[in-house]
């Protein structure tokens, strides 16, 4: 397994794992979430459903943070805008939950989180999701972005989100929003570009989540460039609440090589193992002949 520490540069990490280790890591993660949304009641209904809260918790006080979301189980209920609000059924409502559970909160006091959050229409939306007990919250599709109504605080989710929603329909024997297709869900994609060949063209890159559509946030994560796919982690479980289990969420970066105009491709992250102390886990490939490619070092 390749690993660095949160003292070292990312970059000068990378390549002094791609130089001195010897195989590609896979992940075993155990962590499980607490109390993730669910779904309680069925049926369509113009007002928020009663739900499940935890010892001492102020039904008169809205929910208005992610963190605070995930301390108890919710009912969620879904309304398209300009469309009728229905309950979302238990499978829709994990994916939402883990959805949400991997967005990220832009930091204010940041020069680009502060013009995103100064420039931002908070009135917009797709989706308003409506976790009982909870504000609703506003999800923009294009933008990535979701707030709680009536609040400036914006998280943004880890990738494009748009097949999930896509996927989305009314179920009239259930009377209920559901997925129309569940099994292996892409519910989130993360979308770079890059001349990873050398011929002076950028290719698509993808880095894809599946969802295993349960409350323990696990899924697969996939890298994609046009018809080839390899799985990197299977069974893959990473969150930044209810309890946080990674610092750095999985992202894509590029490396040139000696001798070769193929870079190499470097999927990341890195994991919370107890207090501030984190481990980096890499796995490395190249794309040739319209195929992904392992890199063993």
């Amino acid at each position: 397994m390749l690993k660095f520490t949160k003292t070292l540069l990312i970059l000068l990490s990378i390549l002094l794992i791609l130089t001195s280790c010897s195989s590609k890591n896979t992940v075993s993660n155990t962590v499980k979430p607490g109390n993730s949304p669910t779904s309680s009641k069925t049926g369509s209904t113009s007002s928020v459903t009663e739900g499940v809260y935890g010892v001492g918790y102020d039904e008169s006080k809205e929910i208005d943070a992610l963190n605070t979301l995930f301390d108890t189980s919710h009912s969620l209920q879904i309304v398209k805008k300009g469309g009728t609000q229905y309950n979302a059924s238990s499978v829709l409502t994990d994916v939402i939950a883990d959805l949400l559970a991997k967005a990220v909160e832009v930091k204010p006091d940041s020069p680009a989180g502060a013009k995103l959050i100064n420039g931002y229409d908070f009135k917009k939306y797709d989706y308003k999701l409506i976790f009982n007990g909870a504000k609703p919250l506003l999800i923009s599709i294009k933008d990535n972005l979701v707030h709680f109504d009536g609040q400036n605080t914006l998280y943004e989710l880890w990738g494009d989100s748009s097949k999930l929603w896509e996927n989305i329909k009314y179920d009239s024997k259930l009377d209920k929003y559901d997925l129309s297709s569940s099994s292996g869900l892409e519910t989130m994609v993360k979308h770079y570009k890059n001349d990873i060949t050398g011929n002076g063209r950028m290719t698509d890159i993808n880095l894809v989540y599946k969802s295993s559509n349960n409350s323990d946030f696990k899924g697969e994560l996939l890298l994609r460039i046009g018809t080839s796919e390899v799985s990197v982690y299977k069974d893959f479980s990473w969150q930044l609440r209810p309890e946080p289990t990674i610092n750095e969420p999985p992202q894509i970066k590029f490396l040139s090589q000696k001798g070769t105009s193929n870079k190499i491709i470097i999927v990341y992250f890195s994991r919370l193992t107890g207090g501030y102390s984190q481990t980096g886990e890499i796995n490395t490939y190249c794309y040739k002949s319209g195929k992904i490619q392992d890199i063993d070092f």
